[in-house]
């Protein structure tokens, strides 16, 4: 039947537009974890979500030449990475950057671990770039070790098709982080800085919530007339 047909339609629309959050894991990549705590998902969240996936311990500073210079085509197998903003030193001033048409800001908590993170649509001067969609890695680097010797190392957090949209410039994005890499005696070490880059995917162009509550809206009340023309055929 004609009603049963768009009762499917907006069943599906629906699904389409919604998100699960990504679930705990651990990283697909484990490597060189000799002072590092039981790398996870959820050692870095955004918008409440934990990472899709996570990768390290890396030695050393991070830069966008070495994600895309890792072995395997790059890191998550993808070497298309871009500059972004990073938060350096944590705690301070906010960062701010212009990337993919849009002006941003960074900012966390601090050193200490854990901590929080908060991202920022600060304008789209075009206006032409949003809706925006972006796969993120966002880079926890662990402090040096003073007392010990050696760099902190780092490890790479991945969120896949992350939208951005016009109703969402002003609004804080926030975000959680714990750092997973000790110190040779055993101790945490603290943040030196929080890193992000990305690179701009297609956008399955999700609608604004209240165009998507509209939407919804709509097609249910096309369901019901659909259903009340058959009953009113019986």
């Amino acid at each position: 039947m004609k009603f049963q047909q768009v009762a499917g339609a907006v069943l599906f629309a629906v699904a389409c537009a919604s998100s699960l959050p990504a679930m705990a894991g651990p990283c697909s990549v484990n490597i060189n974890n000799t002072i590092g705590g039981a790398l996870d998902t959820t050692d870095l969240t955004f918008r409440g979500s934990a990472a899709d996936d996570c990768a390290g311990i890396y030695p050393g500073n991070d830069s966008v030449s070495d994600l895309n210079g890792l072995a395997g085509g790059g890191l998550f197998g993808i070497n298309t990475w871009q500059n972004w903003i990073k938060d350096d030193p944590p705690g301070g001033a906010a960062a701010t950057a212009s990337a993919f048409g849009l002006n941003w800001s960074l900012t966390s908590s601090g050193t200490a671990s854990p901590g929080t993170w908060m991202l920022t649509i600060v304008s789209d001067p075009g206006p032409v770039s949003l809706p925006l969609a972006l796969d993120i890695v966002a880079i926890i680097k662990a402090g040096n070790d003073v007392t010990n010797g050696g760099e902190g190392g780092y490890i790479a957090y991945r969120f896949n098709q992350e939208q951005f949209l016009a109703s969402q410039i002003g609004v804080g994005q926030p975000g959680t982080f714990t750092v997973e890499i000790n110190s040779q005696n055993g101790n945490p070490r603290g943040l030196s800085h929080l890193t992000l880059y990305a690179r701009q995917v297609p956008n399955n162009r999700v609608p604004e919530p209240g165009s998507l509550a509209l939407m919804v809206a709509t097609g249910l009340a096309l369901v019901g007339a659909g259903a009340a023309r058959v009953r009113s055929r019986r």
